[in-house]
């Protein structure tokens, strides 16, 4: 049988070949930005604390907490660091008073026993890499217990789990890390110059143990049904709106607290605290429930949010449970809501809170469901295969670009990659894509065939040469067997009648010799052979432009490319997003303007942080804003709702 630490990191590895670090690397950046702080030593602790960035590696109830603590008992608490960053005290010494005496302060400014200081030992562990990543790495109690359940060990309690993890840690890095030069090339190829360059390996020891246990990279997820109510109230308001999963059973207390927490565990708790005493049978299926939600359902699973048998949302798990005490549903966990209302019932797991799905029709319809993205690209490349050359129209920022360049790699290449970076390389490298922009300037002599003077014997003399078109058009014709793509980005911005000339012809006559003004080696003709594909992008708010013609439209598919707020993660942002698309109804909108023409696009949105948001605001989304009030697209009465409303949301 093959050690399963062994088929861990060879999984960890392949994933490594095929999308580097993928999306883990923020810990490495953040490490290099960071590393040796909190410093103890600044006068004022409380800025210290709040300057620095913690991405996800704390829960946001454990930074808020910090952030208060500081604020309000920035001395004592600042004491608290002094001994846990202290190398003279034993490790698991620091972890215990760290939290014991974080509490005592916490307790000072809340007294109520049922809300949680939040300064547990992921939360240290976090300040303590921060500090010294190169002794110490980030931990979380799921990936741990998964760990020590995959060697055959039994989990430490509370407060001694991660000095425990540590160890584990350490022995995990000598006898299969540092042996294997493969890994260690792998990663330190995959590693930017300008992060932390973790010589010890204790970062990415953790990132294979989690992406691996908590993330199950590599392996089959699984389907969940989560029930919104408690019978009286629904919770999926709450689910919805703030990125959640959640479920009731609050006299439970936080189950990370819990020692050896297990489904004979959860049942003794449910017991003791009244619930279902005179039905053993319902309390058992109750704690498996619990049981499930708490362990068994894992980062990257697919929940559906459901209220009987109607599905309200579908979503995948994005972290680990937390218990938030003052929420009435306080076991949580964060999820990444992809569909919400569809058209979709789902009659398994009736009168259950927590349920596994296994129907495979009830699975196939899921995964339909979240493949919209890819179905309406499919839809895409097929309009392509068909029409031969289509333009994506919308309003700036919706993504018109982007869109075109993925249609171009899925049509070209025979390995499709999620890694924007890798995308963007291998379409910059392959010989099969082109891509060019039109301007007002843009003639037929540059992008078709033109005149170039050269110099022979001190004689200037004129000859004529292949363009951008020409060019690709007779490479893809002595390549039939590969598709060909060409992006031409803000078509309309150039006079296309003229641009194009005869090509008006070819376009829609592929494999035809039509005749050029210009001959290249005594042949006038050009060809557009079949697997010669065209996208076009227009931006349709932009009025400075002209319309194309009919005998132009003919020859093109148009496809609206519109905003879509459902790409939006930052929830400032997805409000702000809100705001602005007010703008665009009727109210402010001018009369002889469709609203999907000239509305916002969703890229304006998408940002890490609220200070990124601000500067969008201020030097993207305000200057377009006014410009449409000034140049008709907006009426007067828009400006004075920009001001109100827009221009100091942030």
């Amino acid at each position: 049988m093959l050690n399963p630490l062994v088929v861990i990191i060879q999984k960890y590895k392949d994933h490594i070949r095929e999308h580097s670090l993928d999306d883990e690397l923020y810990k490495w950046e953040l490490l290099g930005e960071f590393r040796g702080r909190p410093n103890v030593d600044e006068s004022n602790f409380y800025e210290e604390i709040k300057s620095i960035k913690f991405h996800n590696l704390i829960y946001h109830n454990g930074i808020a907490v910090s952030r208060h603590l500081a604020k309000e008992r920035m001395e004592s608490y600042r004491e608290c660091f002094k001994k846990l960053f202290d190398e003279d005290i034993p490790l698991i010494d620091r972890v215990r008073y760290f939290n014991e005496e974080t509490l005592k302060i916490y307790r000072e400014l809340v007294p109520d026993e049922k809300l949680s200081h939040h300064q547990d030992e992921r939360t240290l562990a976090t300040f303590l890499t921060y500090h010294n990543p190169d002794k110490y790495t980030l931990y979380k109690s799921s990936f741990y217990e998964k760990y020590c359940e995959l060697i055959g060990l039994k989990n430490k309690i509370k407060n001694e789990k991660y000095v425990h993890y540590l160890d584990l840690v350490e022995d995990f890095i000598e006898e299969y890390i540092k042996p294997d030069q493969e890994l260690i090339d792998l990663f330190q190829n995959a590693l930017p110059a300008n992060v932390y360059q973790d010589p010890n390996f204790k970062i990415l020891a953790q990132d294979i143990l989690y992406t691996s246990l908590d993330k199950k990279r590599g392996e089959e997820k699984s389907f969940w049904r989560i029930g919104t109510s408690d019978g009286k109230i629904s919770y999926w308001d709450i689910m919805r709106e703030h990125n959640k999963i959640c479920i009731g059973w609050p006299e439970l207390g936080d189950l990370n607290e819990t020692e050896s927490t297990d489904k004979k565990k959860i049942d003794e708790l449910l017991k003791n605290e009244g619930y279902y005493v005179d039905n053993n049978s319902l309390r058992s299926r109750k704690a498996g429930e619990i049981f499930n939600f708490y362990s068994n359902i894992d980062i990257g699973d697919i929940v559906l949010a459901q209220d009987g048998s109607s599905v309200l949302g579908i979503g995948i798990v994005t972290d680990v449970y937390i218990f938030d005490e003052k929420e009435g549903f306080p076991h949580q966990r964060d999820v990444k809501w992809k569909v919400e209302n569809p058209d979709m019932i789902n009659k398994e797991g009736l009168q259950t809170t927590v349920y596994e799905i296994s129907d495979l029709n009830t699975v196939r319809k899921i995964e339909e469901l979240l493949n919209k993205d890819v179905q309406i690209m499919n839809e895409l490349i097929n309009l392509l295969n068909y029409k031969k050359q289509v333009i994506l129209q919308g309003p700036p920022g919706t993504g018109k670009t982007y869109t075109a360049k993925n249609i171009a790699e899925q049509m070209i290449s025979d390995t499709v990659t999620e890694d924007k970076k890798k995308q963007k390389e291998n379409l910059e490298k392959s010989e099969q894509f082109r891509l060019v922009q039109f301007h007002p300037s843009y003639s037929y002599e540059d992008f078709v065939r033109g005149i170039t003077a050269i110099s022979k014997g001190g004689q200037i003399e004129y000859e004529t040469e292949n363009k951008v078109l020409a060019k690709f058009a007779k490479k893809a014709k002595g390549d039939q067997d590969n598709n060909y793509i060409l992006i031409i980005d803000e078509i309309n911005r150039a006079n296309l009648p003229s641009v194009l000339g005869e090509l008006i012809y070819a376009l829609e006559y592929r494999e035809e010799k039509v005749e050029s003004m210009y001959a290249v080696d005594k042949d006038a003709a050009i060809v557009i052979p079949d697997n010669l594909y065209i996208i076009g992008t227009m931006n349709t708010a932009d009025r400075s432009v002209g319309h194309i013609d009919y005998a132009i439209k003919r020859r093109f598919a148009f496809v609206n490319v519109l905003p879509n707020e459902e790409v939006i993660e930052n929830e400032k942002a997805k409000e702000l997003f809100r705001i602005v698309s007010a703008l665009f109804e009727k109210e402010y909108l001018a009369s002889d303007f469709d609203k999907r023409e000239v509305q916002l696009g969703h890229s304006y949105f998408l940002v890490k942080d609220e200070q990124e948001l601000k500067m969008r605001l201020d030097y993207e989304i305000l200057p377009i804003l006014h410009e449409y009030v000034k140049d008709g697209l907006l009426l007067e009465t828009a400006k004075e709702y920009i001001d109100k409303n827009i221009a100091n949301f942030v």
